[in-house]
């Protein structure tokens, strides 16, 4: 294959633990998709900062970046290239996902501290303006090779718009999915959650994907149940959707929530897109 015509997996790093963490499940990826690497590094402010206490200049992280990718490269044989430059994080991010066309872009987080829990988890901000899905995950990968993934399903219409990427996780990593339904107490709405299980279930089935069909107890927050049937099934990620209009300061914000889980379970977002679009095909 023609390495232009590779799909890219981007990855964030600041070269702490947890976005060497993050690295390694990238590389995971860029295995199971047959992709190259793409790292980046936003210069900020703790940049500057490490480059002030260590006595160096900002360029030797330029350098260090690039001894970085090399030993991937040679590590795990797959094509790794990086991006080293300025400007905000959150926005350097969606640019070059969107300057490379990026499948996924993977990324650590340690949880939220400080202000953030007044002006919004920083990882969320990220998201929401990620033009690719973002691989959230907390800790190192382990035996994980996400060919097990949680399906939750929502009454809102985005829910569904998961689907297009749960077929791309079979295709490349052989995932089956555990379609989680929330619980609804109203009639009509039961009808319509159980509606969109079946058409999802026959996309599945028309591709040959595996999967199972549950349904959240009457009793319990949604969130938190997604997460104990995910520990339950020890599930390799989560597949949730999130709604770019949704403001990532809200205390109320479930997606913050599954996002830090305790569990620590790897938490794929797709941000919602035109309600009217094709969910997944056929």
């Amino acid at each position: 294959m023609d390495s232009s015509s590779k799909p890219v997996i981007q990855v964030s790093t600041d070269f702490t633990e947890i976005s060497n963490f993050a690295i390694e499940h990238a590389v995971i990826m860029a295995r199971l998709f047959r992709a190259k690497l793409l790292i980046v590094h936003i210069i900020d402010k703790y940049s500057r900062k490490l480059c002030k206490d260590e006595n160096m200049p900002i360029e030797c992280l330029e350098k260090k970046l690039a001894e970085q990718a090399e030993n991937i490269k040679k590590t795990n044989g797959i094509e790794v290239e990086y991006i080293f430059r300025d400007g905000s994080i959150i926005q350097e991010i969606a640019t070059a996902a969107k300057e490379h066309d990026a499948l996924l872009h993977v990324m650590g987080t340690h949880g939220m501290s400080g202000l953030q829990h007044i002006t919004g988890s920083f990882t969320l901000k990220v998201i929401k303006h990620s033009p690719a899905p973002v691989l959230v995950i907390q800790k190192e990968p382990g035996k994980i090779n996400y060919q097990k993934v949680i399906f939750p399903l929502e009454l809102h219409p985005s829910s569904k718009q998961k689907i297009k990427f749960a077929k791309l996780l079979n295709k490349h990593a052989g995932s089956s999915f555990e379609f989680f339904a929330d619980y609804q107490n109203d009639k009509r709405a039961s009808v319509r959650i159980r509606a969109d299980l079946k058409q999802l279930s026959t996309i599945m089935e028309n591709n040959g994907i595996p999967h199972n069909e549950s349904f959240a107890k009457p009793k319990g927050a949604f969130h938190k149940q997604i997460i104990d049937f995910a520990v339950e099934k020890n599930a390799d990620a989560i597949l949730v959707t999130s709604d770019p209009d949704k403001f990532s300061w809200n205390p109320f914000n479930t997606e913050v929530k599954i996002l830090y889980n305790e569990a620590k379970i790897p938490v794929i977002f797709i941000n919602a897109q035109h309600l009217g679009m094709i969910i997944g095909g056929r």
